[in-house]
């Protein structure tokens, strides 16, 4: 419903504890899908967010590089307060040159909006 544009508050809390008891045992894609989804629609569950950084934080060793843009994005946008979570994302986000422009915006929106940005993942970042 979000890429129709529109989407139903009541949908997001429903689903959330739902996601809760599943999220371990989601894979990658699905876990930034849930970041960005949430983050997008301002559906802010504290319980959402804790189990959601608790699972990427298992699977980052095998997250996809082409999602931690979005999943850092999706994060600030739900408040997410772990700084070192983000700043992992972000280094193993900053290990190849980005895909696309778009992700570069989102990375550094993301660390800047959540209080973890920093001269040294910034040089990171532009090297």
């Amino acid at each position: 419903s979000l890429k129709a544009g529109f989407f139903h508050e009541g949908m997001f809390c429903l689903l959330s504890p739902v996601l809760v008891e599943r999220m371990e045992v989601m894979n990658n894609l699905d876990l930034s899908r849930v970041a960005l989804a949430w983050g997008q629609a301002s559906c802010k569950d504290d319980a959402l967010l804790k189990s959601l950084c608790k699972a990427i934080r298992g699977n980052l060793a095998s997250f996809p590089r082409n999602r931690i843009s979005y999943t850092i994005h999706g994060l600030s946008l739900l408040d997410c307060k772990d700084e070192q979570l983000l700043m992992e994302l972000a280094s193993a986000w900053a290990t190849t040159p980005p895909a696309r422009s778009i992700e570069v915006l989102h990375v550094i929106f993301g660390l800047a909006r959540s209080g973890a940005l920093n001269s040294s993942l910034c040089d990171q970042i532009a090297a």
